[in-house]
């Protein structure tokens, strides 16, 4: 497959696998994307990828993380000034997070928002008030 680099972030020597592949074609369309794939499949790679172009278009970028301590090492790597999101403002959401006007704000400045399924269910569950009004710029 002959792939367009500019819409993927990624290096001109960076192989795809195939998986990786298969997003391709859904790069430059408005689909949103849930990828479930095994450990060290390549889904970090695929977020960086798909991700561009819905952040290029002001949306943010969910990732969900099965454990605070990968939520937090995610958002790390991603804040880097090597990766193609290290500019970008993080937000780390677990189940010790406190509901402030502080975390409120960063969330609402975010362009990632790294989350853990519990806090992710929380906030569907609250999506109708303050709390998961952010969720609506999820692209």
């Amino acid at each position: 497959m002959i792939i367009d680099r500019k819409y993927t972030a990624l290096p001109e020597d960076i192989h795809l696998n195939e998986m990786q592949e298969q997003l391709v074609p859904h790069m430059n369309g408005n689909d949103n994307l849930v990828l479930l794939a095994p450990t060290a499949s390549g889904k970090s790679t695929s977020i960086t990828m798909y991700g561009r172009k819905h952040v290029e278009r002001g949306k943010k970028i969910l990732y969900v993380g099965i454990m605070k301590a990968l939520a937090e090492e995610k958002k790390n790597d991603w804040e880097t000034d090597e990766h193609y999101w290290g500019k970008l403002k993080t937000s780390v959401i677990t189940g010790d997070y406190k509901w402030t006007s502080q975390s409120q704000k960063e969330l609402e400045e975010a362009s990632l928002v790294v989350i853990t399924p519990e806090s992710l269910l929380s906030r569907l569950r609250n999506s109708g008030n303050e709390k998961g009004a952010w969720m609506n710029d999820v692209g």
